[in-house]
């Protein structure tokens, strides 16, 4: 019962002080404050408007991300904006619910944080809840009026549940219906650690690779057109040199470097702290920069523009846990890092 209890407080203190990240993330999406994967008509068409339509890849292989969002779509009532004209009150309804699953995510996510801190590497209460903290603000600089806390989410509970074989492959399982980052991420890691930590091979290990391989399988068998040189290795050389030089454009090194280099940051720390008390089960190995490495790369091989560094993002989950509580424990000693 105590137990439940504090997993209460850590709920109520996270929406007390997250409560207005629903609107926010609401109303940036329907005034189009900033650039955003729209994800609203594809809703619309799951749910037979007649203003929907199907999306483009890959975001029409994402369908479990959207229809998460049908039984808000249907429960909500319409919220207008007052200096909101031409919309449609069932496409805000879409906007609404979309939102809603998004400022869950968050929640979700960051709660699995703290879990991840306190529970798989024996953090203090303190780093935990800091942890978490940190992880609202690390989701606020990722794209919030998209599907991205829902991916990251999903990483986050996949983190926490990595050595439960059936749990994590039944996750990766999902993911293919859910976003590709995310088997892409696990499928790095897992490779990596195969091969250099000579991790053993088994369902948990595997599991993020088969399932790419299925999404990608998926992919061809059930062909929609729509950015295919986001799967032609023919494209990846133009698309490198382009990428590059969106990268180190001053535009690029706010968007796609800084973001990236914060993750890396939180690596760097979380490797200071790596040891047999803290990492008992290899949660985190210093293998672990490949995924962020990897994902960095392959970002710039596809059309993605000024979205690396957001997309970089998706990986802090598996290094903020142990860097908050290196964090912590150096502050607690007044010692420089």
């Amino acid at each position: 019962m105590k137990k439940s209890r504090k997993y209460i407080f850590v709920l109520i203190l996270l929406i007390v002080l997250t409560q207005n990240l629903y609107f926010d993330i609401y109303r940036g999406s329907a005034f189009n404050v900033m650039p955003h994967d729209d994800y609203s008509h594809y809703l619309l068409y799951m749910v037979g408007d007649e203003e929907g339509w199907l999306a483009e890849p890959p975001y029409t292989y994402r369908i479990l991300s959207v229809a998460a969002a049908i039984p808000f779509y249907y429960i909500l009532p319409v919220y207008r904006f007052t200096n909101l004209e031409g919309k449609s009150d069932n496409y805000l309804r879409a906007l609404e619910a979309l939102a809603l699953v998004f400022y869950i995510s968050i929640i979700i996510g960051s709660i699995f944080i703290y879990r991840i801190t306190k529970n798989r590497f024996g953090g203090s209460e303190p780093a935990s809840i800091i942890a978490m903290l940190i992880s609202f603000l690390l989701f606020r600089q990722t794209g919030i009026y998209s599907i991205d806390p829902l991916a990251i989410m999903i990483i986050s509970i996949g983190i926490y549940y990595l050595r439960n074989l059936w749990i994590f492959s039944t996750i990766m399982f999902l993911s293919i219906g859910f976003n590709e980052k995310i088997l892409l991420i696990f499928s790095l890691l897992m490779i990596a650690r195969i091969i250099i930590k000579k991790e053993k091979i088994n369902i948990g290990t595997i599991s993020p690779v088969i399932c790419l391989a299925i999404y990608f399988i998926i992919r061809i068998l059930i062909f929609i057109p729509g950015n295919e040189s986001q799967v032609q290795p023919s494209s990846y050389y133009s698309s490198f040199l382009t990428n590059i030089g969106y990268t180190f454009s001053a535009k690029g090194i706010i968007l796609n470097i800084l973001p990236t280099i914060l993750t890396f940051t939180l690596y760097y720390f979380a490797m200071k702290v790596n040891n047999n008390n803290f990492n008992p089960n290899n949660f985190f190995t210093k293998t672990d920069f490949i995924p962020l490495a990897g994902i960095f790369i392959i970002a710039h091989l596809i059309n993605v523009d000024y979205n690396i560094g957001r997309i970089s993002l998706h990986c802090f989950p598996l290094y903020l846990p142990l860097a908050t509580i290196c964090l912590v424990n150096n502050f607690n000693k007044k010692t420089l890092l």
